[in-house]
């Protein structure tokens, strides 16, 4: 029994000289936040109100929530930040939980958006420990709920993604014209080389010259012109000549 008591003693001896020199870590647990729309869809109608509630749960002493739009702080711990007097904000703090209540009054188009709860530590760079979201739709007034006049906001990452699709159709379609000019203009060139060419006449020689020949040099050649031949011939024929008579060596 002695010896029991003894060990126990032992122990809490060694666990308080390790937590006296800092060793010992006490384990918490992680923050965590979480948004959300209090007001049901049908009744997000424009000209209404909405109330959201942000809550927060394992803070530390130091972290902050705040609430903020798309650009802009609306509220940061108990402070508010947004000029807006649209804008109401209420803060419920315990020991273990903390609620921002975020509400939005005669509701407009403009209010349309995403709003973000975030949970910083001002100790790290107002690092962001935690963060939660909602999106805020509005309705017109006596419009069918089901069909939402404005739709929520696309995600960042959805509009980049469809910028760079918008690139990338316009560098295939630049691609395409290139490529098809080249076809059609290489398919020209090729038309004209594949006629036959004539031979050239010199006008002033009437030399029959080759063209794209690929023997060997050539004399050029002139046609024979037997007109003149001929006609002197036809003249010959229907001239009569006078022979001179020659006498007969025997009579003398």
């Amino acid at each position: 029994m002695d010896g029991r008591i003894s060990m126990y003693v032992l122990l809490v001896c060694v666990w308080c000289s390790l937590n006296a020199g800092g060793l010992v870590m006490v384990v918490t647990a992680k923050p965590t936040v979480s948004a959300v729309i209090l007001t049901l869809d049908d009744d997000r109608k424009e000209g209404g109100q909405v109330n959201m509630r942000c809550t927060a749960t394992n803070l530390e002493s130091y972290h902050i929530v705040e609430w903020r739009s798309s650009h802009h702080v609306l509220r940061w711990g108990t402070t508010t930040f947004s000029t807006n007097q649209r804008f109401t904000f209420t803060t419920d703090i315990s020991s273990e939980v903390t609620v921002q209540n975020f509400v939005i009054t005669d509701l407009q188009m403009i209010d349309i958006g995403v709003y973000v709860c975030n949970i910083k530590n001002p100790t790290e760079g107002y690092h962001i420990v935690e963060s939660s979201y909602v999106t805020l739709a509005i309705l017109h007034p006596g419009l069918d709920p089901s069909d939402p006049t404005v739709s929520p906001p696309s995600s960042p990452w959805v509009v980049t993604l469809a910028v760079c699709l918008v690139l990338l159709a316009a560098f295939l379609l630049v691609i395409t014209v290139i490529v098809t000019l080249n076809v059609v203009i290489g398919g020209q060139n090729s038309d004209q080389k594949a006629q036959p060419t004539e031979p050239q006449t010199d006008p002033y020689t009437e030399l029959q010259l080759p063209v794209n020949s690929n023997s060997d040099y050539m004399m050029p050649t002139r046609p024979l012109d037997t007109s003149h031949h001929n006609h002197v011939e036809k003249e010959i024929e229907n001239q009569d000549y006078d022979y001179p008579q020659v006498e007969d060596s025997t009579r003398l």
